[in-house]
């Protein structure tokens, strides 16, 4: 019969092997990404598991071959937060470089084995094996702080970007549930380095079971929020040639530096197009509307369209789309045809999705609530 904590250890083990099936099928970069960190964790808990060392009795070999697969772990975790909020969200091959604690400790294996084949006088892989076990162990801790701190440098960065490309806001876009994860995911191995470090890899039973009811907590919200996820950013990559034809180049200053081309993109032409969509379809009533869209609908680059924003309007897409809104609002709120609509009816209508956010920006726009435009009409006379 096997005890709870067997029970616990193997579920351990199947479930990010389950949700890493259910990634990997979607053919996504990102998903694949996290199907291999799912993987990479399940082999790792296997080398490892008493309950399974019980059964198939793991050499003392496989389990230090198993810091590979722990090793993998930060670098992918980066490379997945990096894959869904960078608007360049390629693999490339650059990005081994972060594997490189992996290979060593595989060279190490190899050469250990190799030692240990010959018999070299001497040679106890016991005790090799276990000062290099606590090497590893501060390696990896120095690993987990160091990609954990460029994870939260990408989120501050992606927060700023928020309303750059997008004219609304929610827990998927702010990614929330990320840096949740985050925070649950530097605090579950250092309560693994703890136990580990007090019990000497021999736990008691009560805090065994609460650790693995951890686990498998942190598996189960990890990969029910990467499945949910969807990339963030889609960004055409090229600016159409008809287009450049199209619109005026300077040639003031000779282009000495990269990337300056959007400085003499005669800007205007591509904001009054931005503008005139805009209004004409009414596009601003769509409460998911991002500059990828109108992009997409322009046939422009975002870095040319969010650079025209910019320079045009003097303020971001985000502010621009919820002005637009603000407009169309204070209209609805002064037409007869809308007195029995509420404030929140008359904040869907015009493309906002929560009543607080268009408090927000109607205040911030008008310098009173919209209850207070609505009835106060001496304020109305005097903007006549």
């Amino acid at each position: 019969m096997y005890s709870k904590v067997d029970i616990l250890n193997f579920i351990t083990i199947l479930l990010p092997i389950i949700f890493a099936g259910l990634l990997l099928f979607e053919n996504k970069k990102e998903k694949r990404v996290m199907g291999f960190l799912m993987i990479s964790f399940s082999f790792f808990i296997f080398l490892n598991s008493t309950s399974v060392n019980n059964i198939i009795n793991i050499s003392s070999g496989l389990k230090f071959f198993s810091f590979v697969f722990l090793f993998a772990i930060p670098p992918t975790f980066y490379i997945y937060t990096r894959l869904l909020i960078k608007t360049k969200n390629k693999l490339t091959k650059k990005q081994i470089i972060h594997y490189i604690p992996c290979l060593i400790i595989l060279i190490t294996l190899l050469i250990l084995i190799l030692l240990k084949k010959l018999e070299q006088p001497g040679f106890n892989f016991s005790e090799i094996r276990a000062k290099l076990l606590n090497i590893k162990i501060v390696i990896y801790i120095i690993q987990l702080f160091l990609y954990s701190t460029l994870m939260v440098i990408l989120l501050i960065q992606h927060n700023k970007n928020i309303k750059k490309f997008f004219s609304y806001s929610n827990k998927k876009i702010n990614l929330t549930w990320l840096k949740i994860f985050l925070a649950i995911y530097i605090t579950y191995w250092l309560a693994d380095f703890l136990i580990h470090l007090i019990y000497q890899y021999d736990p008691p039973d009560s805090i065994h079971i609460a650790y693995l009811f951890h686990t498998i907590f942190f598996f189960v919200f990890l990969g029910y929020f990467s499945l949910k996820q969807e990339r963030l950013y889609d960004e055409t990559k090229i600016l159409p040639e008809k287009l450049i034809k199209d619109i005026d180049i300077t040639s003031e200053k000779k282009q000495e530096e990269k990337g300056t081309l959007k400085k003499d993109i005669k800007s205007t032409h591509i904001f009054s197009q931005l503008i005139d969509l805009v209004k004409k379809e009414e596009l601003y009533k769509n409460p998911e509307l991002s500059l990828f869209y109108l992009s997409k609908k322009l046939d422009i680059n975002t870095t040319y369209l969010s650079y025209a924003i910019n320079k045009e309007s003097n303020t971001n897409f985000c502010a621009l789309i919820n002005n637009l809104r603000i407009e169309e609002a204070k209209k609805l709120l002064m037409n007869k045809d809308f007195d029995n609509y509420t404030v929140e009816a008359i904040a869907n209508e015009v493309g906002f999705n929560h009543k607080q956010i268009f408090n927000y920006w109607f205040k911030k726009n008008t310098g009173i609530t919209p209850w207070q435009y609505k009835n106060n009409k001496k304020y109305h006379k005097s903007k006549k």
